[in-house]
């Protein structure tokens, strides 16, 4: 199986993101910022390239920009197996000729149907929001498990006495004999 890889994410009036554009350079993309900036915003976004209600199964109006006028729409480039294609989807403002409940698909700029426009997308989405938050969840723990070591005045000024110390703790109870 050939890795897809989006190539170029572009959000507008999606959630915090009035218009947004992220290009991606390399293999592995790590979003950092302080809360509340749109990270899982991001992600969700990704995650609605698949069939489905997305990371956080939000409606379609949830998604809108609470500034804006009720529509919203995600593109990214994506090179897979197939080449290059543009995939798209969002929602027409209300009043529009298409109902406000209706989300629209497209591939290359021409509509087609969810369920055909975006297979195994979500899984690509999925796999990734795990890996990172994993990865977020064991970067605090190192960085706990050390302040706690400072704060009880465990001498941390070797890099295997730290290396231990965080293995320790990530292991549990098992590893009490390693510290």
């Amino acid at each position: 199986m050939i890795p897809s890889r989006i190539l170029r994410l572009t959000l507008t009036g999606f959630r915090n993101y009035t218009a947004a554009g992220l290009a991606t350079a390399a293999d592995l993309v790590v979003l950092v910022g302080a809360n509340g900036a749109g990270k899982t915003n991001c992600l969700e976004a990704i995650s609605l390239l698949s069939p489905g209600r997305g990371l956080r199964r939000a409606t379609l109006a949830e998604v809108a920009n609470q500034q804006g006028n009720g529509g919203w729409a995600v593109s990214a480039e994506v090179d897979g197996a197939l080449g290059l294609a543009t995939l798209g989807t969002g929602r027409d403002a209300a009043g529009v000729e298409t109902p406000a409940t209706t989300r629209r698909c497209r591939i290359d700029r021409e509509p087609v149907g969810s369920a055909a426009a975006f297979p195994g997308v979500g899984t690509l989405a999925a796999l990734s929001a795990v890996a990172g938050e994993t990865l977020v969840f064991l970067e605090a723990t190192a960085v706990f498990a050390l302040a706690v070591a400072e704060v009880h005045g465990i001498p941390l000024e070797h890099r295997e006495r730290r290396r231990a110390l965080v293995l320790a703790v990530l292991v549990g109870d098992e590893s009490k004999g390693a510290i």
